[in-house]
């Protein structure tokens, strides 16, 4: 059975089933631990078998996102839920993930891996760009740029824009970039900070700037003013090409996600 969640104390129980496994469904950890159910933007439901919990979902805008601690659980009841709600993301670890795709023809599949910043094992060089914090004017720039890429195929304009905003004013998430005169070249974000731990996100540099080392000085920066901050600082990846750079950056794989996409 699966049960849309819709009373505030209810999130406790979620919680508690999560533990200290959130790094296998991060957003949906944060998320709920930020908002609950005060946000119109979530949904949340609980899949129980007789009274046990099989998998907690939560679908934030247009993304899913599924934790299940046993991997053990009705999946054609979840496909159902899912073809209801028609997210364009679904979000999961990854034995979860490949369950769900050989029933979901609709999406594509692809693999990543979640890693924790290690400070100590950081490669230590100097920042040389102008980093800026982003403000409400730039903004547009880092959507245009974030719509260039593949999670442009996932969002609209207007919900990245909800998004960025609305984080941004709710301290839940911060961005920096970095120009050349006035074009965008990089930028990063954390996808979400609450309650001691943070997610990279967005890391992304101008096809024409790459290989500069702009997205390495702004993943230093971020995660050593999150580390002083003491938050426990995550970022999920899905190009094996990247793992070298995170590494030197101080991260370690700490987790195999994957994610359904149209």
């Amino acid at each position: 059975m699966i049960k849309h969640i819709i009373n505030e104390y209810e999130i406790s129980n979620i919680l508690e089933y999560i533990d200290d496994k959130y790094h296998e469904s991060i957003y949906l950890y944060l998320n709920i631990n930020k908002y609950g159910l005060r946000n119109s933007k979530i949904k949340v439901w609980i899949q129980y078998n007789d009274n046990d919990i099989e998998s907690v979902i939560l679908k934030y805008y247009t993304g899913l996102h599924i934790y299940s601690r046993k991997k053990i659980f009705n999946i054609r009841e979840l496909c159902q839920l899912i073809y209801s709600e028609n997210p364009t993301i679904i979000c999961a670890e990854r034995s979860i993930i490949v369950k769900l795709g050989n029933l979901l023809p609709d999406y594509k599949i692809k693999f990543g891996f979640i890693a924790q910043y290690q400070r100590q094992n950081s490669f230590d060089f100097e920042l040389k760009s102008n980093i800026v914090r982003a403000l409400p004017q730039h903004y547009d720039d880092m959507i245009k740029m974030l719509l260039q890429d593949e999670i442009g195929k996932t969002y609209t304009y207007s919900d990245l824009k909800d998004q960025i905003t609305n984080r941004i004013a709710d301290n839940y998430s911060r961005s920096y970039c970095i120009y050349n005169g006035d074009k965008l070249v990089a930028q990063i974000s954390t996808g979400a900070e609450e309650s001691g731990v943070a997610t990279l996100s967005y890391v992304m540099t101008d096809s024409h700037y790459r290989n500069k080392g702009y997205a390495s000085e702004l993943v230093k920066h971020l995660s050593e003013e999150l580390s002083k901050e003491e938050f426990k600082v995550y970022l999920i990846y899905y190009d094996e090409i990247a793992s070298q750079l995170y590494k030197k950056m101080g991260f370690e794989d700490i987790g195999l996600l994957g994610k359904l996409y149209k």
